[in-house]
This record gives C-alpha cells, structure tokens and sequence, in this order.
C-alpha cells in the first residue's frame, strides 16, 4: 500500500472531514460523564468489531488454497488485499486501546471531580473511531472482491477440467 492510496483514501477523508465538523461545532470543554458513556459504547462496538475482523482474516488466509494464493498473486491482488485487511485490523485495534484509556482517564477525572475534558481528546477519538469503522466496511468491500476473485478462479479450474 502506497503512501498516496493511504492519503486519498475514502476512509481517511470522511474521517478527517468529521473531526473539521466536530472541532468548528464543539465547545472547547466536554462533560466528562457524557464522554464516559461515549467511550463505553465505542469500547463495545470497537471490540465486537476487531474481533470479528481478526476472525475474518485468520479465516482469508488459512482458508486459501496454494494455488489460488499463486493466481491472485499474479492477478497483483493478494498483496494488496492482505496489507489492507493489516492495516485495518492494526487501526482497529489502536483506536480500541485509545479509547479504553480515554475511559479509565475520563473515569478517574470524574472520580476527582473534574467535570470536563477538552475537545482534543474526543475530536483524536473521533477521528480514530470513525477511521476504523469505515475502513472496517472498506475491507468488508474488499472481500466480496475477494470472493469474485475466488469464484473467476474456480470456473477456470471447472473449464481445465472440462478439457
């Protein structure tokens, strides 16, 4: 993956462009017990979502035959389409951590009466949030690619035997 597929991604864009949102509309101080709600359901959904991920691409590689490894390599797919799942299962768990520290600072900070929090920490939460997410369903898209490759592969194994 070059840095220029990276910059002009769809997935680094929208995020980019949702965190523009949320620093023109935010005030400069968040509360604190609204946060914590906020990081606890990202917490849950991040880890729904890079488990399964992880699941997803043991699965994509242990399930490929030697040979259709070989034709998506000659195809020039397969080096992109692991290096993509990579990428997106390391985001995925950088933003999982990130917000489970953001949750036990923001518990503390409540817990010592400090009723806010600057919008920095939410808008690189967001930004990590939402980049995960999109290059979650970005990667999602690259399997059914995956699988279309998967299928061309195996009608031209079904045509060899045929002859």
């Amino acid at each position: 993956m070059k840095l220029t597929d990276f910059i002009i991604s769809p997935d680094l864009i929208i995020s980019c462009v949702v965190c523009v949102i949320c620093y023109l509309i935010l005030p400069e101080c968040l509360n604190n017990t609204m946060l914590l709600n906020t990081y606890g359901t990202a917490i849950s959904a991040l880890s729904i979502i890079f488990s399964v991920f992880f699941a997803a691409l043991s699965f994509l590689i242990s399930n490929s035959s030697d040979n259709f490894v070989k034709y998506l390599k000659e195809k020039g797919f397969y080096k992109q389409l692991i290096s993509l799942y990579k990428f997106t299962l390391i985001s995925s768990f950088i933003a999982l951590v990130y917000t489970i520290v953001l949750y036990l600072i923001t518990n503390w900070w409540i817990s010592v009466k400090c009723d806010s929090q600057t919008k920095w920490l939410f808008i690189i939460f967001i930004f990590l949030f939402c980049y995960s997410l999109i290059a979650t369903f970005m990667s999602a898209l690259d399997s059914i690619k995956y699988e279309n490759k998967r299928i061309e592969f195996l009608s031209g194994i079904d045509k060899l035997n045929e002859k």
